[in-house]
């Protein structure tokens, strides 16, 4: 076209390759695109998440109409997309198809950069782009050459860059923009306020009708350029310095987010849809917990929110510190140096300006370090002028720091907004209930999944109350004060607004009458959020809801040491799934200084909570020892405690001689050593028995030859005995649980203890065991004996006595263990009343008190003696470890 002006203004980033994250997009684009064959794989590659280190996909060898411009829009508007760069270049997009590219944008949060090179969008579709750039935040690159562009449509994106402040690079190229297409970019670049658009680095306008000289705007340009680089030289230093300051700390944005609920209730779907996944029915029901690391975003300009699996290959310090040097550079929602910087301009340029003219005085700085050997020990480094400390034990160069990438950096600056989760997907089947005291924390969000076709199509309305009420009283009692959100799945099954009716008459009162105060209610005002994982529909109210109730948390605002986490990284490192406690207190003091017990034991609080690592404190011989690999613990517990009826044992069992000791375990949950080893494949054996046993889930069996244990878990069959007949003239002692909640695993472990007590009396009988009921021997005196029964539905659980002289010690035995599991794995917060009976009348029960008062046999009175249950010497019992606890009960 005749009267073009060439402008050239293009590749001004190639400077400074390394550290430019500009350059660095532009490499990626270049060396990591898949370029499908048809346009079937096209689709199908667009809807499946990238191959690790590709992120770009080129249209180049697929025929594109209308209709399939508008199908690909849609996939990029999914939330499940997460392609970076795409290439649309001589496709048949036209202005319609510009427009349901625009509303994708308004909706996207992935796409760095796209090519419309070639697509005749003319005016119209470019005004819909234009219009979609205020609100987008993650675009940095939109080329537009050939498109038929005019004034009208440099105009709309004129305009469009005093909002946005992410577009770096635009490319125009080829147009047919005009004179007062070029005014309106310089009036928009350079503001009303002498600063106007700090983000542009680069707009290419050649071979379009300019008649004006563009030197002005050259000037903008070059003066972003230069702010561009001096603020990489700022954030390179500040980086480096946060590194180097040992109190250096920042909110982590981490959450444990807990997916519990009935079996079957399309517990593991819920993770699929919040991860943008697609629904698979024939999806294996979960054992144990399954834990995945993700990260979630949105664009801050709507309600649209994309959850990824996080990117382990970059440390958890690292990126602490990426957002420490970024929080103290950049203002929120900053992702180039944009227009927010307007009024504070003058201010932070020269603030900037002043870094860098010092950056070369920080380097020789650095170089006045010296290296000091000292004899046999590693080489540190020290300032001049300071005695040499203590030499340090080595450690790997990595501590958990890597080197300053400005792509870390241009990752926070994106993902600012970014919440940070360890989803736990727990297992539905009762038989891992008992497994709860061990992963249910305070910090995180809990979603109580049920299967509402249940209530409204197979009216299961007491079954799904029970389970519902049961999670809710579990978590109040485990993790007290987190929010909870109830999700009911099956969505597609509710066919009218009545059905919704009932399910709210169900919901309102368990809620309310139960004082469940931190279950959240959704958009709606309903204590539950409708979701079908068929379609996805309602999961963008649920991703909503956790990122807001996780925000309200205080400990995701708590700001945590990068040392910390400099330590965190160097404990993953150990190719062992765990740690003693004298490690983690070595790599502490060699990582990050820390000499403080105190300190060390709050850092591993913190990562306990938040489900990074699994330390337990109840006991000194559980303290010392750190789980730096959660899976591995509960895949290991799962290969043991399971539902058989869901999840079948391995056929090796029967290859290696083994069926008969697995039918054993299975009718009596005892299991032999040789069954335990072979399950565990030999691995850790001896270490896994020693921490079941201390956590009350397992017990030696010392009542066969062979080395055996007991998990009453895993008891399936019910008592044979008539237990009306066997109160019958038993004096009774109720634990009644009605006016609280009764857990599961309470009873279990109550067994657990005394068979382990029965076990450690030489010459005792082999115990009698039932789901519900156990018959226990102890060898004590001239043979002691005591019935436990467990009554679900009425939440109590009875001791039965029929010698009266028996009755102090059996219940001075079963009192001291059940405080013992309430301080241990319950939080000392079960709620319970005490209840007698007599002999004469066991079917007349009297609270503590009035039994107390009344001198009731044969508990009070005459035969209470030395055994009196006023005995007090159970509050050092307690907290003590096992053994020392197994042998106050010996002293009984």
């Amino acid at each position: 076209m005749p009267g073009r002006r060439k402008f050239q203004n293009m590749g001004i980033l190639r400077q400074n390759k390394d550290r430019d994250y500009i350059t660095v997009l532009e490499r990626e684009i270049r060396t990591a695109m898949i370029a499908p064959t048809h346009y079937e794989m096209f689709v199908e590659v667009l809807q499946s998440a990238p191959q690790p280190g590709v992120r770009s996909i080129t249209a180049k060898n697929v025929d594109l109409d209308q209709e399939r411009i508008s199908t690909v829009a849609d996939l990029l508007s999914m939330p499940s997309a997460k392609w970076k760069f795409i290439n649309l270049e001589n496709k048949h997009v036209q202005a319609e198809g510009a427009k349901t590219l625009a509303k994708m944008l308004h909706i996207n949060v992935a796409l760095v950069s796209i090519n419309l090179n070639g697509c005749a969008i003319q005016d119209e579709g470019a005004t819909a782009i234009a219009e979609a750039l205020k609100s987008n935040e993650t675009l940095v690159i939109l080329r537009l050459q050939e498109n038929e562009i005019k004034s009208t449509g440099a105009l709309a994106i004129a305009d469009s860059l005093k909002e946005n402040n992410t577009l770096a690079i635009l490319d125009l190229q080829n147009n047919e923009i005009d004179d007062i297409g070029a005014h309106a970019f310089v009036h928009a670049l350079n503001g009303d306020d002498d600063i106007g658009n700090t983000a542009m680095a680069a707009l290419a306008l050649d071979l379009n009708p300019i008649t004006i000289g563009l030197e002005d705007l050259e000037q903008i340009l070059k003066r972003n350029r230069e702010l561009h680089m001096s603020y990489q030289l700022g954030e390179k230093m500040l980086f480096m310095d946060t590194i180097e300051n040992s109190e250096s700390k920042g909110p982590w944005n981490r959450a444990k987010l807990m997916i519990v609920g009935q079996g079957k209730a399309g517990k593991s779907a819920t993770v699929r849809s919040l991860l943008g996944e697609s629904f698979n029915e024939k999806w294996d029901s979960t054992i144990g917990v399954n834990l995945t690391q993700v990260r979630s975003r949105n664009n801050n300009k709507g309600s649209n929110s994309q959850w990824d699996k996080e990117d382990n290959s970059v440390s958890f310090a690292s990126k602490l510190a990426a957002d420490i040097t970024v929080s103290n550079i950049r203002p929120e929602g900053e992702v180039l140096p944009g227009k927010n910087l307007g009024s504070r301009f003058k201010q932070k340029v020269q603030q900037i300006r002043d870094l860098e003219s010092n950056y070369q005085a920080w380097k020789q700085k650095k170089k006045k370090k010296k290296r000091v050997r000292f004899d046999d020990a590693p080489v540190r480094v020290i300032e001049d002028n300071i005695p040499p400390a203590d030499p340090v034990p080595e450690v790997k160069k990595k501590s958990g720091i890597q080197e300053y990438d400005s792509k870390l950096l241009f990752d926070v600056i994106r993902n600012r907004n970014a919440l940070e989760f360890t989803i736990w997907d727990y297992g539905g089947q009762n038989i891992f209930y008992t497994l709860h005291h061990l992963f249910l924390t305070s910090y995180g969000v809990y979603l109580l999944v049920f299967d509402m076709s249940q209530v409204v199509r197979y009216n299961e309305i007491r079954n799904v109350t029970n389970t519902l009420k049961f999670w809710l009283n579990s978590i109040q009692i485990h993790a007290p004060g987190a929010p909870v959100l109830i999700v009911g799945t099956r969505l597609d099954t509710i066919e009218s607004e009545t059905q919704f009716r009932d399910l709210d008459e169900l919901m309102i009162p368990l809620v309310e009458r139960g004082n469940f105060e931190d279950v959240v209610k959704n958009i709606n005002g309903r204590y539950y959020f409708p979701l079908d994982n068929t379609t996805r529909e309602g999961i963008s109210d649920i991703q909503e809801t956790i990122e807001r109730v996780t925000r309200e948390q205080s400990f995701v605002k708590q700001l945590v040491k990068l040392s910390w986490l400099q330590c965190l990284d160097t404990m993953l490192e150990s190719v062992n799934p765990w740690l003693s406690l004298p490690d983690v207190v070595s790599i502490g003091e060699k990582i990050a200084g820390i000499t403080s017990s105190v300190e060390i034991d709050d850092m591993l609080a913190l990562f306990h909570e938040l489900g990074m690592v699994l330390h337990f404190t109840g006991t000194d011989a559980l303290n010392q020892i750190v789980i730096i690999q959660p899976q591995w613990l509960i895949d290991k517990i799962g290969c043991v405690i399971k539902d058989p009826d869901i999840h079948d044992f391995p056929s090796s069992v029967q290859e290696s001689g083994l069926t008969e000791e697995l039918n054993t375990f299975l009718e009596s949950g005892i299991i032999s050593k040789d069954l335990v080893q072979h399950l565990w494949r030999g691995e850790q054996v001896d270490f896994l028995v020693d921490l079941m046993r201390r956590t009350l889930i397992l017990s030696d069996w010392k009542f066969s030859k062979e080395p055996m244990f007991l998990i009453p878990s895993m008891i399936i069959e019910e008592s044979r005995h008539d237990l009306d007949a066997l109160e019958s003239g038993k004096a009774i002692c109720l634990f009644d649980f009605s006016d609280g909640f009764l857990p599961l695993g309470v009873f279990e472990r109550l067994v657990c203890l005394l068979v382990q007590h029965s076990s450690s009396n030489d010459g005792s009988k082999q115990p009698q065991l039932g789901r519900n009921f156990s018959h226990i021997y102890l060898n004590k005196r001239n043979g002691v004996e005591l019935l436990i029964v467990q009554d679900p539905v009425d939440q109590v659980v009875k001791l039965l006595v029929s010698e009266p002289e028996d009755a102090s010690l059996c219940f001075n035995i079963v009192i001291a263990i059940i405080r013992k599991i309430n301080s241990e794995a319950m939080h000392n917060r079960l709620n319970y009343q005490l209840k007698f009976s007599s002999l004469e009348s066991p079917k007349i029960f009297l609270d503590s008190d009035q039994a107390q008062l009344s001198g009731l046999k044969p508990w009070f009175g005459a035969h209470s003696g030395k055994d009196s249950i006023h005995n007090e010497n159970h509050i050092d019992a307690e907290t003590a470890n096992l053994n020392a606890f197994m042998e106050y009960l010996d002293d009984l």
